[in-house]
Order: structure tokens, then sequence, then C-alpha cells
């Protein structure tokens, strides 16, 4: 959803303009255009022949040998900006306002030099790339696009003139219009007239104030309808129906539970030995649960999910169970859990839920006979992922984990390991009844750490590559490696030695004060209440629409000055 005035798109109302419904052009003004972040060698080279006098192109852009193709890259603003690197706001803000000019220093000379093919590729604004990337590619989207198009009388006139910039600015807002113009239907299309006065919109004049009138009630009647429309088929697509006598509650807890292991057995790495150890378990006469663990990030999750894929080919007849502890409602606490267990088991043998008291004694009491019912019939597969994971206020109590299961029943869990859980669990169950999880070899964490810093930053220089690897020599766990990995991103710039905390949890907490250090700490903290309350997580653009409407992300930096109406 876009909102688009045709005369200029005020940056500030720019939290409106990334909404799911209506979409607003300009027609003086389209906002910043983007200089590249990448361009091929030979456009650099053309820039530096022209910008002899200039120092913005050679200091912004740096040459990455490492990619393929070879690149100029735009290199991070503290780099030449040294203003950006202190924690005064007013400091930062100059620093910004530096910066800014440097643009459009850059984007005059990028103007110059390239063909008009090249400038509608790399010098492009947000509002083009939003507009394109929605509107123009999915009839679906523009269904739900509104063009509120102001137009003067009698009509405005080309400003005389123009600079570079302006006239290239001016060139593509015309080519955007018509674009709408031929892509949107009459009646996604308002047009409303207005009395055309010398330097914009005039509160104080009687005109222009009912125009302001004109533009709230359609904007206000056209929102309204699409978000009517976008609601009804929201919850006609998502509403909650039985499928195959699954209730429907339970139905949406197997979907959710199923499209995870399915994601998360796709990043399993190589953990043979301990795969053979759990299929051995599997086809073997034991019967005695099986728990695995390990410290928090080394693979439990990733290998339980491979397992759980595994299953359909060492014993395609049997029932599985699979619960990720924490991934839904339905499996946050171990009430809900032994619940959610004791309706499906009662499926699988009855035919339908299971009808009991909601409390821990009942389920301790009625797991054993569900279970035994279940393997009357197939061989049954249980398997629980993170049992440590559960909120706090949920029971910890371990009575109705079975020291002996029944034959044709494979119970399997996973827990970190030094938790109270693991450690409750020992005092129940044997030695031979745990598997360690094995640590990575050093080639095995380095390889994970390069795949994701390529992935990631596609390149890095030396200096950070031979400190980060150092670092996995310490810690060999996969996620360390992963948000090491990540954090690259953000060392280009540093002139100081790089200095990798060697523990999953020092390294995340290194990485919310850097966070908090860029944008501030009130910043990171509002964006952690979004993540954490959020029900099936949130895309990018869902949390930067989101952040938009926060204040506390408003400053000079991100809302710059604009030219007046």
């Amino acid at each position: 959803m876009y909102i688009s005035e045709s005369r200029e798109l005020k940056l500030h109302t720019s939290t409106t303009a990334y909404s799911p419904s209506t979409s607003v052009t300009a027609s003086y003004y389209l906002g910043k255009q983007s200089i590249p972040w990448a361009k091929k060698l030979r456009f650099l080279e053309a820039i530096h022949a022209l910008t002899l006098t200039t120092k913005s192109s050679k200091s912004s852009y740096v040459l990455d040998s490492d990619a393929q193709p070879p690149c100029y890259r735009l290199r991070p603003i503290s780099c030449h900006i040294p203003g950006f690197k202190e924690t005064s706001l007013e400091d930062r803000e100059k620093a910004f306002a530096e910066w800014a000019t440097e643009i459009d220093k850059m984007l005059a000379v990028l103007i110059t030099v390239f063909s008009q093919e090249l400038r509608d590729t790399y010098l492009t604004t947000v509002v083009e790339q939003e507009v394109h990337n929605t509107v123009f590619m999915s009839q679906e989207l523009a269904k739900r696009c509104i063009w509120l198009n102001r137009v003067y009388m009698p009509t405005a006139k080309t400003p005389d003139n123009m600079s570079p910039g302006e006239a290239e600015a001016h060139r593509r807002l015309n080519i955007l219009q018509k674009d709408l113009r031929n892509q949107l239907t009459e009646k996604h299309i308002v047009r409303i007239p207005v009395k055309y006065v010398e330097g914009g919109l005039n509160l104080d004049i009687l005109e222009h104030e009912q125009y302001i009138a004109q533009v709230t009630l359609h904007l206000k009647k056209h929102l309204t309808e699409m978000t009517d429309t976008i609601i009804e088929e929201h919850q006609s697509k998502t509403m909650l129906k039985p499928s195959y006598g699954i209730e429907a509650s339970l139905f949406e807890e197997l979907n959710q539970q199923t499209s995870f292991c399915q994601k998360a057995a796709q990043c399993s790495i190589n953990r043979e030995k301990t795969i053979n150890e759990i299929k051995s378990y599997i086809t073997g006469e034991s019967t005695s649960p099986l728990v695995i663990y390990g410290p928090s990030g080394c693979g439990k999750t990733t290998l339980l999910a491979r397992i759980a894929q595994c299953c359909q080919q060492w014993l395609p007849e049997a029932f599985l169970i699979v619960r990720f502890i924490g991934i839904s409602a339905q499996s946050s606490t171990i009430e809900q859990l032994l619940s959610s267990i004791a309706n499906q088991c009662s499926i699988l043998n009855y035919g339908h839920k299971c009808y009991c008291t909601h409390n821990m004694e009942t389920y301790t009491a009625i797991l054993p006979s569900l279970l035994t019912a279940s393997c009357l019939q197939r061989p049954l597969i249980l398997l629980l992922d993170g049992l440590d994971q559960v909120r706090a206020y949920s029971s910890k109590n371990i009575d109705w984990l079975p020291i002996q299961l029944p034959d044709n029943i494979k119970f399997i869990t996973s827990v970190s390991e030094g938790s109270d859980m693991h450690s409750d669990i020992s005092k129940k169950l044997s030695e031979t009844s745990f598997i360690k999880m094995p640590l990575l070899g050093e080639t095995e964490a380095k390889g994970i750490l390069m795949s994701s810093v390529m992935q990631y930053n596609h390149s890095v220089n030396s200096k950070i590559q031979d400190c980060v690897l150092k670092s996995v020599q310490e810690c060999s766990i996969p996620l360390y490696s992963k948000v090491l990995a990540w954090q690259t991103s953000w060392w280009v710039d540093k002139e100081d030695d790089v200095i990798p905390k060697g523990h999953v949890n020092d390294q995340l907490n290194l990485m919310l004060e850097e966070l908090e250090s860029i944008i501030g700490v009130t910043q990171v903290q509002h964006a952690l209440a979004l993540l954490t309350s959020t029900k099936h997580g949130i895309t990018d653009s869902e949390m930067l629409d989101l952040l938009a409407f926060d204040e506390n992300f408003h400053s000079s930096s991100t809302y710059g000055s604009l030219p007046s109406p």
C-alpha cells in the first residue's frame, strides 16, 4: 500500500506509504535517489576521471577484489565521516548532514556520467522501487492501490533552469506516472482539482482547506473499503476448519510443527555418527527413552528434525509424533504439550480427541495407556525437542516421563546440558539412556563460518577473516559460528582489532550492545518487543512498517529535510 500525492511525496508521511492498500506518488519530488551499493569496475573508473577535484566518490567506494566479478562497493559511512561513531546525537546529526552533502555531489556526477539505461538501473528511489516491486509486479496488489492525483487549476508549469538532479527526478516521475495510468483502472485513480498558488498548499486559503477535506474523505472511504476486503479475504483463507476428522486447533498445531521440522532439517550439518546411534535405538530392542543433550546452539533441534525425516525410511509403517517445544502455543508448556500429544494419540487410536481433566495428574495417568494402545496397531516414535525450553510459568514436573516403554514405542527427547530439566531426567534414567551431542571439529566449524560469512557479506577482508577463524577454535558450536558470521558485516569499518567473545551468549550480548550503540537502547528494546510479541514471527518489511510508526526511530537521519509544498 502506497500513499502518494501527485506533487510531492513527503517523507514524514512515509509511515503510511508502505502499508498494504494504497499507493501515492509525487509530481516534482520522488524522495532521495539511492546511490549504488556496488558498481562494476568501469563505472567507477569513469567517475574518477570526472571527479579529480572531488574526494567523495574515491573515499566512498572501495574495490572488492574478492567479489565475483570484482566491483566497487559503497563503504560504511563511518569510514570517512568519523562523526557517525560518536555517541553524541548532535555529532551524529552533523555527520549525517555532511554525508547528505556528499551524496548530492556524487549523484550529480553519476547523473552526468551514466547513460539513461544505467540511470534507470542504478539511480532509483525508494518510491519507485516500492511501486515497481508491488503494484507493477502483482495484479492482486494493484487492485489494492489508490492513486491520489492532485490536479492544479491552472496546470502548474514545469520549473525552469532545473539542475541535472531535478531534471532527472522530473523525467523519472513522468515515467512513473505514465506507468501508473497504464497499470491502474480508473476507479483506483482519484483526481482532485485544486487552485494553483505559488509556494504550494496554504491552509489559510479556503479552496486549499476544502481540498484537504476532500483528500481526507476519499482516503478514508477507499482505505476502509480496502481494509475490510483484505480482512474478509484473510479470514476466509485462515479460518480454522476440521480436516480429516482432526480438530481445527490440533490440525493447525500439526501444520506448524511439520513446517518448522522441514525448515530445520535443511540446516542440519554432518552428524552421521550420532544419527547412526539414534537409528540403532529406533530399530533396536531398547525399551527406555533416549535423551540427546548438549550446550545451547550445538544443533540438537536440527538433528531431531533430520531424524524425523529419516524415520520415514527406517520405519515407514510407524506413527510419528513430533513436537518442537515453544514453536506453537500448544507446545509452550508441559501441560499444553501433554494435552496435544494425548489428543493426537487418541485420534490415532479411537478417532476422536482425548476428553479428560486438564492437569498434570490426569495426563501422567492416561498417557501410558494411550501410548500402549497406539503401539498395538503400529510402531510409535515420539520426538520431543527442547524439553527444557518451556515457558517459565510451565510445570517442570517430569513424573509423566516413563522409565520403561511398552514394546514397539520409541521416545526421544533433547535438553540443554546443565539445565534443571537435564539434571532431573539424569536422576530418573540410567546413563545408557543419554547421548551427548559431539562438538564440531575445527574444520567443520570453519566451513560453517565461512559459508555463512559469504552468505551475509559476499566477501570479507582478510583481517576479519583471520580473526573470526581463530575464534572458532575456542568455540565450535554451530550457532556461535553463524552469529559471528552475521556480525562480521558490522565490522567492515573497524579500525581497531575485532575481538570475538568465544561463547554464544557473550557474542549475542555483544551483538545487542553494538546494536544499541548504533541505533540506540530504546530502539533496540522496541524492536525486540515487536519480535517477541508476534505469534508466528515477522518479516523484514513488516518490521520496517511497524518501526516507521515509532517516534523513537524518527530523526533527521531517517526523515530528511523536504522542499516546500
